[in-house]
Parts: structure tokens; C-alpha cells; sequence
């Protein structure tokens, strides 16, 4: 009698009829009999409440199109046909387990016959109804795809029809809708990092499906390293670069610290500024060109202790993507690149927590569920215990230092049903740096992004984000009483985003949607430390800006070998007050003297505004299955830049808005590249590039914007040219694998107004301080045993320019210099070598601890690549230095553990 009033739970619906009857079976007496061994791959409906089994399974089946009837109040007899007589032959229906047992004896003569055959289909699944789809000429599979070890989202897994070539992939957060025609199909789902599924589809009508993808097991199979985050071939996008946190375990770094970040500038066209430092250049532009994000979060200082460390801890880390060529329209502010880094999902299944220890730096990640399979959270910290080395070193300009770094986030993913989930995500990071009382450094980063993502249906979704970000910065001085200071700057930034994406028939993938942010710079004040100290003090005030975007974006598919993208993004920037500007006389160098006004602005009043379009044009032509081609077009716009006069980011550099006398950056860029997969480990690219930046903003020689409280005085406008052919070939599986790219580039500037005082290097052309026109690197590693694998990185690079002087002489008794045109020399090349070891420990599948040992060398070879090389004036002769931060082999060693299952 209890089993006839059998309750439905919430948690049991939404499956397939196969997980549903094991489920039920496990709880009671019911026994489940079906004719039809097909059955087990219907799709039941979601149920918010309890309710009956026999009311249940009574509305389920008038959509599913058969019929359930219980008999002798534990026996339910299922058919996929409409009618059903009521007096059963049980001879004819078979029991679950009864099915399952021939399933799996027709299995293992299947193999018999097929073992040689790769492309074995190993699932079945139906979609939908016949009843359900009378009236659909095409139907749409929709779902998402999770990792059957953690339960995270897969985040651009690829699924392809086979016999049409036609598919799409899982965005952010795992979910996916793919326009299908009705029939039987071959589906195949595939990621980085996880087995491949050959799945067989019969499509009935529209419906959902979850799929589940396997992880490889890399440590006892192979390694397997990888760069790019889609199929370079099948995918329409281009200038799309990948990187995961398992295919950075052995790469070797300095200091044993696995850094996401740094790894990417071993890829095609990224380029570090300088060993130790902080900043990137993407093909040919400056760092400040280049966006971050941390699931949604902008960060704008990426790197503890100047650049030596990234500021994300890679365990908390799923992947990050990086965007340089096609951008896409729903990202807006920046003209280089888009780094897009996505933060691990809590496990919703069981607790977990893993960490490492490295010479300097101590990390731990815990996860787990508060609402078994619906409230995860995951959390992570990082620190530094390095000044009992700098207390070591006898030098005392050591011994007195203190350094101190660390950073942290937390997750929290709640999965209210299938239509609804909601992700709240918190960063902080913090670097105290004191360099024996003589200079001292602090700044920190703090964020916190609350999402929603909705899905009104099987093709339409939307993600929305409310985000908050800030950094704030603190220097002080102390190395000469005559030039003793303290100053401080930040910057706040305020956004609110949406982001759609509606799946239209079988051909058009709509994305549309906008994103507001708010300014708020701080540009900080300068103030004198010491009694003797020269420095007068100034407030350099505050700045808000406004900017707005709105975008819609069409990924279409004209035929079976060409697809195309175009975007169209319309952004509004204004400069508002309270502010007092100055106008200055047209064609006239920028100065006190050639001010003509003043005005005062009161709080929000608009002081400039710009409305601009940016344009987002690709397309891809696939000669075949392994072969195509692609191309891409992009203008882009800037509203805030940064104030420096360095390469590298330093610690002093404050973020500027555009205003009423400086204008945004504006950037075209078209590509185009080859794309070439050789079998099932090789592949092969060739993108090519030619770029274009308008107004961008070069200091003057002589200009000091450390002090500069108007910045328009001290800087001009002028226009970049950027072009680059970039090769790679990687090969994907083996005991052998990595992967080697050569890029050559090339960079300069052209800085000439017209007018005196409104050129720069006398109005001739000069390379950026970024132009490094050869660059190699190679990523191997090789797996010695299950157990050992060894790993190298080969690194060369073109020297960066530089401006040296020439001639020394008097002139009435007065000692001059004269250097060269601005960046007319290049220090010497870069050239560095690294190797490590990985050692794991037994592979046992049940034990409490795992863990494994990184051993690695950093700058194997010991060269003494140049940083920077300036020049000092004695007196007499004019002295030289070259600054190397690495100059011998750095040896570390890193143990990393895991507590808990190895697989899972």
C-alpha cells in the first residue's frame, strides 16, 4: 500500500526514464517492465513539488506519446505505444535489470566483431516525441555539459553532428542550443581534457538533454597540453587562444609558482615587457591595451611584487581565454586583447581541498557542498613567507626589507532549478612591499560579481552581472631627502551588463545585449616626506566617467563550408564633472602659455562625450573536415589609459580618462589565417595581422608624469602601425607533446601634429618601445614513466629598443648630451632555457593524501638577459649598466597535495 502511494521527489524528475526507475527502484518495491528497451532513454519532465507516482507518470507520458500502467500495486508496465491493452502479456516485457543484462551481452559480441573500430558508437539517447514535433521542420537540442569528476560546467566543448559537419559549444557557464534537423544522428562531444563521446541521437521533436564528459586521466595516460580553447579548424573565431590549469602543471617557472598568466606569453603574439615585470604586449600594442577579467571582475593590477608573480592563484583557476584578433561584440573598452579568466565551480557532490608549497609561497583551495547538488561553494588563499630568505642575504639593503603578498577569492554557485542559476564570486589581493626604509610600495585589488543566468527557453538564455572593482595604490620615497615623497592613486569602477543568446532555426546563433560602467579615478595626491625634500606638494583631484555599450552579433551559416560573424557594438563615453578644464589655442603646443579658458563643471555635468561604432566582421571557409580559412575584421575604441613613461607597468603609473583634451583611442585590425589538423595530434596554424591605432598617447621627451598634474601638457597624440605573420604547430597526444611558435612582428609610431612642439623625434617614425620583431618559443614535454614526465620551455626574443647617447660635449662651460632618435637602438637579445622534473607519487585510487614534487630550473644556461640597460653622467664620462633580474640558474622545488580520491 505504501509503494501504490508512492511520492514523487523534485530531485528524481528531469532525468532520463532509465535514471528515474533506478532511482525508484532503490526506494521501494516497484518493479519497472518495458517491451521496448528505447523507453529508457525518455526524457521526463521537471517537477518543482511532490507528487504522486501514479499522477506522475500519468502526465509524463501523454507528452512523451506512450502510456505507464501500474498493476498489483508494485508493477509498472511501460510502452512507447499510444495504446496499451489492459490485459498484459508479462512474457513479452522485461524487467530493468533483465534489459540491462542482454544490453550488455549484445554489447560484448558487438565488440567481438568491432574491436579494430575507433568510432565505435557507445550511447544511445531519443529526443522528444513524434507528437511533440508534427509541427517543427527543425527541432533544438539544448542542455549543458558538466565533468562527471567535479560536476563543473565544460566550457567550450564542441559538439558536432558528424554527418553534416554542422555545431556549436558550451559557453561560460557549460550550456549549449544546437539547431538539429529530426532523424538519427551521430553526435560527438569533445574538450581539452576530457574523453571524446560518440553518441547516437534520435531526434523526435525540440527537447533537453545533460551530457556528461569523462576526464582524461593525465598523469597515468599522457600529458596533454593545449593552447586553444575551440577547434581552430571548425571554429569561426579566430585569434582565440586557450589555456587550462592542468595544461600548465609541468611547465617549469621561476620560483616553482605555476602562473597562468605568465604561460601566455609563450603563445603567438604575446609578448612579456621584461623578464620579472608586469604587463603584456599583444601583436604590437601597448599593455594598458589589454583587459582582465576574473569571472566578470575587471582587475586592473594582475601581478604581485612588480610582475615576478601573477595575482591569480592558478588552483582557484578553471581556464583562462584569451580574444586578440576577433573580439567579440559583447566586449567593449580595450584595442589589444581581452584576457577572460574563469574561476572554478564549488563540487556540489562531496568536500575537497588541495594546495602546494613552493620556496616562497604557500597555497590551499577548499570546496564543497552547502546544498548537496544545489548550493556549492569553493574558496582559496595564497601568501608569501619570503622574508626569512631576504633576512638570509647580508647585504642589509636586503636584510632590512619586508615583502609581503597574497590574494584570495571565493565562489558560490547555487543551481536553483534548471532554468535558473546564480553565481556569487569575491576577489581581493594585496602587495606590502618596504625596501629597507628607503622605498615602499602598497596596492591592492578587491571585486565582487553577483550573475544570473536564465534560460527562458531550449534557445534562448541571458546572463546577467551587477560588478564592482577597485584598486588603490601607495607609494613612498625615501631614498634621497631632496627628493623624499609619498603619493597615491586608484580607481573604482561600477558596471552592470546583460549578455543574450538566442538560437534561431537551424542556421543563426543571435548574441545581443549591453554593459554600463562607471568611473570613479582617483588621480591621487604628491606630498613631501622630509623637511629637505624638494617636492611640492600636489592634488592631482579626481575623475568620473561614464561609458555605455550595447551590441548585437549574428553567428550564421550560409552552407556546409562557409560561416560567417558580424557584430555591430555602439558605445556613448562621457567625462563628467565637478572638474575644472582648460581650452588651449588650436594648433599650438600644449602649455601654460597657450591657454585661452577655464571652465568649472559641476558633479555629472557632461565636459566631453563621444559616441562611436565598432564593427566585428569574420568569416570561415572549411576546404575540409581538417582544413580551412578565416579572416576577421575589427575597430575597437579606448576611453582610459594609463600615465607612464615606461615599458613596464611600474608601480607609479596612475589611469587617466579621456577628457576634453585628449581623445580616445580608436583601433582596426584585420587577420587572416590557415588552420590545418593533421590525424588526431597535430596541429597546424598561420594567422597573419595588420593594425592600425589612432590617437595613441606617447609622452614627450623630458616629461616627468610622475608629477604632471596636467597631463595634456605633457603628452601628445599620434598614430600606431602594427603588423605580424604568427606560425605554431602543436602536437596533442603521446608520451611526446607540446607545442613551438615563431611570430615575426613589427611596430612603430608616428608622432606629428603639424605644429612646433606637437612631434615627436623630430616628426619621423621610430619603433614603439614594444617592437620585438623576432620571437620563438617551444613548449615539450615527454612522459618518462606513469609517473615521471619531464618538461622544457625554449624562449628567444628580439631585444627591445632603446635610446642611447652618442656624443657627449660643453657648450659655455655647460656639460650636454646628445642621445640618438627615440628608440633608435635594441639592447641585446633575450635567450632563456628552463627544465623541470614531475615526480607523482603512488597512483594508488583510495588513499588519504596524493601528491606529487615539481623540481625546476629557471635560466638553465645562467644568461644575463638585459632588463635594462641605462646610462649615468659622472662628471667625466657617461657610464653604462645593464639591469638583469635573473641572472643565474633559479633551482625550486614544489611539492603540491590532495586530499581525497586521486580520480576524483
Amino acid at each position: 500500500a505504501q509503494d501504490a502511494d508512492f511520492v514523487v521527489k523534485p530531485e528524481v524528475t528531469g532525468s532520463t526514464l532509465l535514471s528515474f526507475i533506478e532511482k525508484i527502484e532503490s526506494q521501494s518495491t516497484l518493479q519497472f517492465y518495458y517491451s521496448d528497451p528505447s523507453v529508457e532513454q525518455y526524457l521526463l519532465p521537471k517537477t518543482d513539488k511532490e507528487i504522486p507516482l501514479r499522477i506522475y507518470l500519468e502526465e509524463a507520458f501523454k507528452s512523451l506519446g506512450g502510456q505507464a500502467i501500474m498493476r498489483n500495486e508494485s508493477q509498472i508496465f511501460i510502452t512507447s505505444e499510444t495504446t496499451f491493452s489492459s490485459s498484459i502479456d508479462q512474457t513479452v516485457y522485461q524487467t530493468r535489470k533483465e534489459v540491462a543484462e542482454v544490453s550488455l551481452e549484445g554489447e560484448k559480441k558487438i565488440n567481438t566483431f568491432l574491436q579494430t573500430r575507433s568510432d565505435y558508437i557507445a550511447k544511445e539517447i531519443i529526443v522528444g516525441t513524434l507528437k511533440q514535433g508534427v509541427n517543427e521542420s527543425v527541432s533544438t537540442l539544448a542542455g549543458n555539459i558538466t565533468s562527471s569528476a567535479d560536476q563543473e560546467p565544460v566550457i567550450g566543448a564542441t559538439m558536432i553532428i558528424e554527418e553534416s559537419g554542422n555545431g556549436t559549444s558550451t559557453d561560460v557557464d557549460g550550456s549549449f542550443s544546437l539547431s538539429i534537423p529530426k532523424g538519427k544522428w551521430t553526435l560527438k562531444l569533445s574538450s581539452i581534457n576530457f574523453k571524446e563521446e560518440r553518441i547516437q541521437i534520435e531526434v523526435k521533436s525540440s527537447g533537453n538533454f545533460n551530457f556528461v564528459l569523462n576526464p582524461e586521466v593525465v598523469m597515468i595516460d599522457e600529458i596533454t597540453i593545449t593552447s586553444q580553447r575551440y577547434d581552430q579548424v571548425q571554429n569561426t573565431q579566430m585569434g582565440v587562444e586557450r589555456i587550462t590549469t592542468q595544461s600548465i602543471k609541468e611547465i617549469p617557472l621561476v620560483l616553482g609558482e605555476s602562473d597562468i598568466l605568465k604561460v601566455s606569453t609563450m603563445l603567438p603574439g604575446v609578448q612579456s615587457v621584461g623578464e620579472g615585470a608586469a604587463g603584456f604586449n599583444v601583436r604590437g600594442s601597448p599593455a594598458d591595451q589589454n583587459l582582465f577579467y576574473i569571472d566578470k571582475i575587471p582587475v586592473y593590477s594582475t601581478s604581485h611584487v612588480f610582475g615576478f608573480f601573477s595575482a591569480f592563484n592558478s588552483d582557484a583557476v578553471s581556464e583562462f581565454t584569451l580574444s586578440k584578433s576577433n573580439i567579440p561584440a559583447k566586449f567593449g573598452g580595450r584595442l589589444a586583447s581581452i584576457f577572460d579568466v574563469t574561476a572554478k565551480e564549488g563540487d556540489t557532490e562531496s568536500f575537497k581541498f588541495n594546495g602546494g608549497v613552493s620556496p616562497i609561497t604557500g597555497r590551499l583551495v577548499v570546496e564543497g557542498p552547502i546544498l548537496k547538488d544545489k548550493l556549492s561553494f569553493i574558496v582559496s588563499a595564497r601568501t608569501t613567507y619570503s622574508n626569512y630568505l631576504l633576512k638570509r642575504i647580508k647585504n642589509p639593503d636586503f636584510n632590512r626589507s619586508n615583502v609581503f603578498f597574497g590574494d584570495g577569492s571565493i565562489k558560490l554557485t547555487y543551481k536553483v532549478n534548471n532554468k535558473n542559476r546564480i553565481n556569487l564570486f569575491g576577489y581581493t589581493s594585496l602587495d606590502d612591499i618596504d625596501f629597507a626604509g628607503k622605498s615602499a610600495f602598497e596596492n591592492s585589488n578587491k571585486g565582487l560579481a553577483a550573475s544570473w543566468l536564465h534560460r527562458f527557453s531550449d534557445t534562448h538564455n541571458f546572463d546577467l552581472n551587477m560588478v564592482y572593482s577597485s584598486y588603490h595604490l601607495n607609494v613612498v620615497n625615501n631614498e634621497s631627502p631632496l627628493s623624499a615623497y609619498k603619493q597615491n592613486s586608484g580607481i573604482a569602477h561600477t558596471e552592470l551588463r546583460y549578455d543574450g543568446r538566442i538560437l534561431y532555426k537551424e542556421r543563426h546563433t543571435f548574441t545581443y545585449g549591453g554593459d554600463s560602467k562607471l568611473y570613479n579615478v582617483d588621480l591621487g595626491n604628491i606630498d613631501p616626506t622630509a623637511e629637505q625634500s624638494k617636492i611640492v606638494g600636489l592634488q592631482f583631484g579626481e575623475e568620473k566617467g561614464w561609458e555605455s555599450g550595447i551590441y548585437f552579433s549574428d553567428e550564421f551559416n550560409l552552407n556546409s563550408r562557409l560561416d560567417l560573424i558580424a557584430g555591430i557594438r555602439l558605445n556613448h563615453y562621457q567625462y563628467l564633472g565637478p572638474n575644472q578644464v582648460y581650452t588651449y589655442q588650436e594648433n599650438v603646443e600644449k602649455s601654460f602659455n597657450s591657454i585661452i579658458d577655464s571652465t568649472d563643471y559641476a558633479s555629472n555635468q557632461t565636459i566631453a562625450s563621444h559616441t562611436n561604432l565598432d564593427y566585428r566582421i569574420a568569416a570561415k571557409f572549411a576546404f575540409s573536415p581538417t582544413f580551412s580559412l578565416k579572416g576577421s575584421f575589427n575597430t575597437l575604441h579606448q576611453y582610459i589609459f594609463l600615465l607612464s613613461n615606461t615599458i613596464a607597468l611600474s608601480p607609479n603609473d596612475r589611469w587617466k580618462l579621456t577628457d576634453n583634451n585628449i581623445s580616445p583611442m580608436s583601433g582596426q585590425q584585420f587577420s587572416l589565417g590557415a588552420y590545418n589538423k593533421i590525424g588526431d595530434q597535430l596541429e597546424i596554424s598561420t594567422e597573419a595581422y595588420v593594425k592600425r591605432v589612432d590617437n595613441l598617447v606617447e609622452f614627450k621627451d623630458g616629461a616627468n608624469l610622475l608629477i604632471s598634474k596636467y597631463p595634456e601638457q605633457d603628452i601628445l597624440q599620434g598614430g600606431l602601425d602594427a603588423y605580424g605573420i604568427e606560425f605554431m604547430i602543436k602536437k596533442m597526444k603521446g608520451k611526446f607533446n607540446g607545442w613551438l611558435n615563431y611570430t615575426y612582428s613589427s611596430s612603430s609610431i608616428l608622432v606629428d601634429n603639424g605644429f612646433e612642439g606637437g612631434s615627436i623625434n623630430f616628426g619621423e617614425r621610430y619603433n614603439a618601445n614594444f617592437d620585438k620583431p623576432h620571437a620563438l618559443n617551444l613548449t615539450a614535454n615527454y612522459k618518462i614513466k606513469k609517473r615521471l614526465s619531464l618538461s622544457a620551455n625554449v624562449i628567444y626574443a628580439t631585444g627591445k629598443p632603446i635610446t642611447y647617447p652618442t656624443i657627449a660635449y660643453e657648450q659655455n662651460e655647460i656639460r650636454l648630451i646628445n642621445y640618438t632618435l627615440r628608440n633608435g637602438y635594441r639592447v641585446p637579445d633575450y635567450f632563456r632555457v628552463d627544465l623541470s622534473l614531475k615526480l607523482e607519487g603512488n597512483l594508488k585510487s583510495k588513499k588519504l593524501i596524493h601528491g606529487n614534487w615539481v623540481f625546476s630550473i629557471y635560466n638553465l644556461t645562467g644568461r644575463k638577459n638585459a632588463y635594462n640597460i641605462f646610462f649615468q653622467n659622472n662628471g667625466n664620462s657617461i657610464l653604462g649598466y645593464k639591469v638583469s633580474i635573473f641572472a643565474q640558474p633559479i633551482f625550486s622545488a614544489t611539492y603540491n597535495f590532495k586530499f581525497g580520491n586521486y580520480d576524483n
